[in-house]
């Protein structure tokens, strides 16, 4: 498996999901993750048997990546940003670690790192332009859409009450929810302004 690792190349990364075994996050977190949670576990081991290992490193920051995240804090992409980091320590050349810390840094809405890192991947090979936009757009959209969730949270929390009706059934009609006596309808549901 460490010979496999330290072999890795960027046309190769597949190779550390399918050697894979064990998951990234500790068992009582809830978390059942797939391939890349296995990959990102054995990926640490890696680094642990050797902290210079560029490849291990360098995955390890993608996985991090690609994992994502679902709070504001965003602990996935601030480890992406330190493992691209201490890549591009040892491979101050490689064009992929700065895309991908620059993805990362998008996503924590640093324009000014993101941008700096983009500019360095395509100073580097500019061939990776149309994977770099290509991202880059998809994490601007899901950042608006993101930036939309409290509107949308608040005009669902939000009702107004249906004076018309009597009866569960009624309500129903309405799309409604009967609850003491009412019928609530969502303000995100309603069709009226």
């Amino acid at each position: 498996k460490q010979r496999a690792i330290r072999e890795l190349n960027y046309d190769s990364s597949t190779k550390v999901l399918a050697l894979a075994a064990r998951r990234f996050w500790e068992t009582d977190d809830g978390i059942f993750g797939g391939g890349i949670y296995r990959a990102a576990k054995d990926l640490e081991l890696a680094i642990r048997l050797d902290p210079n290992n560029f490849y291990a490193r360098h995955n390890y920051a993608q996985a991090a990546f690609q994992a994502g995240d679902v709070g504001t804090d965003q602990p996935n992409m601030r480890l992406a940003v330190i493992q691209f980091t201490k890549a591009i320590q040892l491979n101050p050349k490689s064009a992929r670690s700065y895309m991908g810390r620059g993805w990362a840094y998008q996503m924590l809405n640093d324009s000014a790192r993101m941008q700096a890192d983009y500019d360095m991947a395509l100073r580097l090979d500019a061939s990776l332009r149309a994977v770099l936009l290509e991202e880059s757009n998809g994490i601007a959209q899901k950042r608006a859409q993101l930036a939309g969730v409290p509107a949308m949270l608040d005009r669902m929390a939000r009702y107004r009450v249906e004076t018309s009706v009597r009866n569960q059934n009624e309500c129903a009609q309405y799309r409604g929810y009967w609850t003491n006596g009412e019928c609530r309808i969502s303000m995100a549901l309603d069709p009226t302004p």
